[in-house]
C-alpha cells in the first residue's frame, strides 16, 4: 500500500508538526480579528438602519455574515443569535409571511449581545429569540 501525499510531505525533513501549524493558523486569524469585528458592526448596524424595511434577501446576507464571522472567531453566543435569524427568516420566506417585528427583535438582540460581548449571561436572550424563531416559524408571532 502507497502512502498518501500527504503523508509523504508530514514526513519531509524540515516540515512543521501539526500542533505548530495549527498555532500558526489562529495567529494569522487573530490578525484579523479587529477587521472582522468591524464588518460585524457594520452588518448589524446596516440591519438596524433598514428597520422594518429590510427585505428578506439582505437581512438574510447580513445575518450570514454576522454568523459566519462570529463563528471564525468563536463568539459562540453572536453566532449562536444570528443562525437562529437566519433560520427564522428562511422559515418566513418559505412561509411567504415577512414578520418585519420579528426580524427587528432578532436585530436587536444581535445589537445587545455585540455590545455585551460573548457571555454565558446572554443564555437568557438566546432562549427568548429560540422561543421567538420557534413561534414566528409556526406563524404564531
Amino acid at each position: 500500500m502507497s502512502a498518501s501525499r500527504l503523508t509523504r510531505f508530514v514526513d519531509l525533513p524540515g516540515g512543521i508538526d501539526p500542533q505548530t501549524a495549527l498555532l500558526r493558523a489562529q495567529a494569522n486569524t487573530e490578525a484579523y480579528r479587529e477587521s472582522a469585528m468591524a464588518l460585524i458592526d457594520q452588518a448589524i448596524d446596516a440591519l438596524v438602519a433598514a428597520g422594518p424595511d429590510v427585505d428578506a434577501r439582505t437581512a438574510a446576507r447580513l445575518a450570514e455574515s454576522v454568523r459566519s464571522l462570529a463563528g471564525m472567531f468563536d463568539l459562540s453566543v453572536l453566532e449562536q443569535s444570528a443562525g437562529g435569524l437566519c433560520d427564522m427568516i428562511r422559515a418566513l420566506v418559505e412561509r411567504g409571511a415577512w414578520d418585519a417585528t420579528a426580524v427587528r427583535i432578532n436585530v436587536q438582540a444581535l445589537k445587545i449581545i455585540r455590545q455585551h460581548g460573548d457571555s454565558e449571561h446572554l443564555e437568557e436572550i438566546l432562549d427568548g429569540l429560540r422561543r421567538l424563531s420557534a413561534k414566528t416559524a409556526k406563524g404564531q408571532s
